[in-house]
C-alpha cells in the first residue's frame, strides 16, 4: 500500500519550546542534533549542541553558529560542520538536507516552525562528502544521459503579433516556467520509492525539466528525442505514482502533473513510432 511509504515522512511538527530564565525575550532554546561524517569513507556519528536564538533564525544560520562556538552540549570541543550553501534565499537548492526526517532547504526553514529538538542529517540517497554535504553529480549525469543540454535553442516565432498568438505565448511561458523552476535540490529523489540503488530511475525532477524544455522548443526532432528518452527503460515506466515528489518539493512544483503530461506525450510518441514501423 501507499500509506507506509508516505508515513515515513511526518507532515506535522509539534512545537514545544523550552524557555529558560536567562534567555532574552523572543529567543528560543534549541537542541540541535547533527549527523557528522569526516569523509566519504568515514564512519558517521552524532553530535548535539544547544543554542538560544531568535525565533526568526533559519536552520542554516543555526548550523553556522557551531563555527562560532564549536562545543557540544556536553562541553566537548567540536569542529566546524560542513554544509553546502550559496544563495541563502532558497534559490539554488544546495543546502538541502534531512531536517527532522524531512528533505528541506535549511536556508528557508525557520526554527520557530520546528520542534525545540532539531535533527539534521545529509540526504540519504546521495553519497556523503563530509558532514551535511552530499554529492549530487548523479543528477548532472542524468541530464547528460537524456541529452537535455542541447537541441532546444530555438523558440516559437511570433506570427505578426496576433492576439491569439500572444495569449498562446503567454500561457506557454507560464506553463514552461512552472516546470523549469527546479533547483535540482534532490528532495524529490530522497522521498521517491522508485529511486533505489538497484534502479536507474532519475526521479521526477528530470521529467519536469524535460517537459519545460519541450514547451520552450520549436525543434520537432529534439522534442521527439525527449519523448523517446522518457519512454525508455530508464524513464517514466519506473514511476510508482506515489506522489511524494509533489508533496515535498520546496518550490511547490507540480511534479506529479509533469510526470503525467510527459508520460502521455511519451506514450503517444511510442505509438506513432510503432505505427510507422509496421506500415
Amino acid at each position: 500500500s501507499l500509506h507506509p511509504v508516505r508515513s515515513r515522512f511526518p507532515i506535522r511538527f509539534k512545537i514545544r519550546f523550552i524557555r529558560s530564565p536567562w534567555m532574552k525575550k523572543g529567543e528560543l532554546e534549541i537542541f540541535l542534533k547533527v549527523k557528522r561524517q569526516d569523509g566519504p569513507d568515514g564512519i558517521s556519528y552524532w553530535e548535539r549542541f544547544e543554542f538560544s536564538v531568535p525565533a526568526e533564525t533559519t536552520v542554516l544560520s543555526l548550523i553556522s553558529k557551531i563555527s562560532e562556538e564549536p562545543v557540544t552540549d556536553e562541553g566537548k570541543p567540536s569542529t566546524h560542520v560542513c554544509v553546502e550553501s550559496s544563495c541563502g534565499r532558497g534559490l539554488c537548492g544546495s543546502c538541502s538536507m534531512l531536517i527532522n526526517g524531512r528533505p528541506m532547504l535549511a536556508c528557508k526553514t525557520m526554527v520557530s516552525d520546528l520542534d525545540s529538538r532539531i535533527t539534521v542529517e545529509p540526504l540519504a540517497k546521495f553519497p556523503v562528502i563530509r558532514d551535511l554535504v552530499t554529492d549530487k553529480s548523479s543528477m548532472c549525469g542524468d541530464l547528460l544521459y537524456h541529452e537535455l543540454w542541447s537541441g532546444c535553442e530555438s523558440l516559437p516565432s511570433d506570427d505578426g503579433g496576433s492576439p491569439d498568438f500572444a495569449r498562446f505565448e503567454a500561457g506557454r511561458q507560464r506553463l514552461s516556467a512552472s516546470f523549469m523552476d527546479c533547483l535540482m535540490c534532490g528532495a524529490c529523489v530522497e522521498v521517491c520509492p522508485s529511486v533505489t540503488s538497484r534502479s536507474k530511475f532519475p526521479g521526477a525532477w528530470l521529467f519536469s525539466v524535460m517537459l519545460g524544455m519541450s514547451l520552450n522548443c520549436s525543434d520537432l526532432s529534439a522534442i521527439k528525442k525527449m519523448r523517446r528518452s522518457a519512454a525508455g527503460p530508464e524513464g517514466l515506466s519506473q514511476c510508482e505514482g506515489v506522489g511524494n515528489c509533489s508533496e515535498f518539493c520546496p518550490m511547490g512544483l507540480r511534479l506529479s502533473d509533469a510526470m503525467g503530461i510527459a508520460g502521455f506525450e511519451a506514450a503517444v510518441q511510442s505509438l506513432i513510432d510503432f505505427i510507422r514501423e509496421e506500415s
